[in-house]
């Protein structure tokens, strides 16, 4: 069935839409509103929001963006983090310390689906979404919307689960499609991403797999108890096991009041049993399975009552697309830089990428309208184009380290443990720390209450 009762003149007009409600999708659509851009829409092909992933390191440079595009939000995550105030390695078999680390910059954990809630509560309802895919864009050849020819979105209901790997084709027997209009188009929808490649063909970017695939949970605390004691680090640390297998590491820390979270790594060469088994409904025996040797009580102790629900995803990046803009559509986050996990940069880059965005755009559309609208087109062609250039060399350089960081983590083993201490390492996060947020001007005005 086609909803086309709007006509062709009669479809929505958006001066932002924006696809894709992760982190960098939430947090472009809030820093909009939070300046009185409030005619945006996010579509999520996802039906839910919900509590998948475990936790994402938000170092100050993320907080800072946070705090650029909503103060609240940001306000609200700064009291859901637990700052990491000590690194330790241990021994995966005998559960000893081999060595401790006090990081150098400022470092926190937040449980992911915390945050996105957070984004996405500030938003009023109706403009995030859900269950809407994608399927094709256009730019219309006509002069409408005050002369800046209009993108067109053309959506359909997805019918996927938000755990699915690769977008599903609707039936379209069954599935309501729709079309909608955008001024600027905003594409952050992850590694994978559709508008990518509708923007710059398949394949414009490589994906490269590291060799290891991820296992992640997130749980209540309470349930490591045992006996009348919890197995489980102080507040503020990090602990990370290793054995004798090169790569293979399981890390767990206390990530909000009460939450525990568990990330760890192993060595795959074909993770097609690993995708398998997050379809099948039988992560936890995996997890459960690749971690057996790991036998230091406290890691034994979190599988045994580790929850049936364990993210399982094999671990890739792409490589920094060269060009972020085309026309008046623009791709951020890991659409254009996914990276490896390494370097926990990657959550806070999207950050940067949307305080940036919004910054530029915020220039534009809280102006008055003076001036030919072919003007206007101009101006938002460039802004987009800006935000890539100012952005990508910094994006390279992290990515970069990121994936070099990450190969050589596949080396890493208990003789040879995690490097936490390089002064390479040190001065590049420290680097990277020192980002500061633009500034708009007349801020306090544009800032919602």
């Amino acid at each position: 069935m086609v909803d086309d009762s709007c006509g062709k003149e009669g479809k929505q007009l958006y001066d932002a839409v924006i696809v894709g409600a992760g982190l960098a999708g939430l947090a472009t659509a809030v820093g909009l509103f939070e300046r009185g851009i409030t005619n945006i829409v996010v579509l999520e092909k996802a039906r839910a929001l919900q509590p998948v992933g475990a936790s994402i390191a938000l170092f100050e440079n993320g907080l800072r963006a946070l705090e650029y595009l909503s103060p609240s939000v940001a306000e609200r995550a700064r009291a859901s983090c637990l700052p990491i105030e000590k690194m330790v390695v241990k021994d995966g078999v005998e559960g000893h310390i081999l060595h401790e680390k006090i990081p150098n910059v400022h470092v926190n954990y937040m449980v992911w689906y915390l945050l996105q809630q957070f984004l996405d509560e500030r938003l009023p309802p109706g403009i995030v979404q859900l269950g809407k895919r994608v399927d094709s864009i256009e730019v219309a050849d006509d002069d409408t919307a005050g002369g800046i020819a209009p993108i067109t979105i053309h959506t359909s209901d997805a019918l996927h689960d938000i755990s699915d790997e690769v977008d599903k084709p609707s039936d379209s027997t069954n599935t309501t499609t729709t079309s909608i209009r955008a001024r600027v188009l905003i594409a952050t929808d992850g590694i994978n991403s559709t508008i990518r490649d509708h923007l710059f063909g398949q394949n414009i970017v490589r994906k490269v797999y590291h060799g290891k695939v991820s296992y992640r949970a997130v749980f209540p605390l309470a349930l490591l108890k045992n006996g009348g004691e919890t197995i489980c680090p102080a507040a503020g640390v990090n602990t990370t096991f290793q054995s004798d297998e090169q790569g293979k590491l399981f890390s767990y820390r206390e990530t909000a009041p009460g939450i525990l979270t568990v990330t760890s790594m192993a060595p795959v060469e074909d993770p097609t049993e690993d995708y398998h088994a997050a379809a099948s409904g039988t992560s936890r025996e995996r997890f459960r399975r690749v971690f057996r040797h790991f036998t230091a009580p406290e890691v034994q102790h979190i599988l045994s009552v580790t929850p049936p629900s364990i993210r399982i995803d094999p671990i890739y990046d792409v490589d920094v697309l060269e060009c972020w803009s085309k026309g008046r559509a623009i791709v951020i986050g890991d659409a254009a830089h996914a990276m490896s996990p390494s370097m926990g940069q990657g959550a806070n880059q999207s950050l940067e990428d949307a305080s940036v965005l919004v910054h530029a755009l915020t220039d534009i559309f809280t102006q008055p309208k003076t001036g030919l609208p072919e003007d206007r087109s101009i101006a938002l062609q460039e802004a987009l184009d800006t935000v890539c250039r100012s952005r990508i060399d910094r994006v390279k350089r992290i990515h970069a380290a990121s994936r070099a960081r990450s190969f050589g983590n596949n080396e890493t083993c208990k003789e040879k443990p995690l490097d936490l201490t390089s002064t390479e390492l040190m001065e590049l996060l420290i680097e990277i720390d020192s980002w500061r947020a633009p500034l708009d001007e007349k801020t306090s005005v544009h800032l919602a209450p």
